[in-house]
């Protein structure tokens, strides 16, 4: 009998040993699964922070877009002026895409060199033939031919808007 106890206690030294490295085994995985825990709800939270701050990058980027959109056109507006103002200054084509009738409010600027012997230059379709100077229809009567003011008061105005 003292084989068979032997036996025995060594089977249940065995399985005490066992059921030890399964207990440690068991703490080892649970301190593993608690740590996995802290990682996924840190993860959610710099989830959560990014997903905010990448809606807020897109709200900015939308705002820029329409400030963006915006300066296109005043840009757009800003060069069309400028080509009509030189296209003015060069003699080119105006505004309206006619070709430019020197008008009457001109004749005091050019000190009278164009007229013709009737007394004024009325020589191009549309030219107003009116001896005294009134307004170029540009302004409110104050300023009469000076189409560089009138392109600088456009021009305000329009950054203004």
């Amino acid at each position: 009998m003292s084989n068979e106890k032997e036996n025995l206690k060594n089977q249940l030294n065995a399985a005490v040993s066992k059921v030890s490295a399964a207990e440690t085994k068991e703490e080892g995985m649970t301190l593993q699964l608690k740590q996995l825990r802290e990682e996924l709800e840190a993860s959610k939270v710099n989830a959560d922070k990014l997903d905010e701050k990448l809606k807020s990058v897109e709200a900015e980027k939308e705002g820029l877009e329409s400030e963006m959109k915006k300066l296109r056109v005043q840009t757009e507006q800003w060069r069309k002026a400028a080509d009509a103002a030189a296209a003015v200054l060069a003699g080119g084509v105006d505004m309206s895409a006619r070709i430019p009738e020197r008008c009457g409010s001109m004749d005091k600027h050019f000190g009278g060199t164009f007229e013709t012997p009737a007394g004024r230059y009325n020589g191009y379709v549309g030219s107003p033939g009116m001896a005294d100077d009134l307004d170029d229809g540009f302004g409110s009567g104050k300023r009469k031919g000076s189409g560089i003011r009138m392109f600088g008061d456009l021009w305000k105005k329009r950054s203004q808007k």
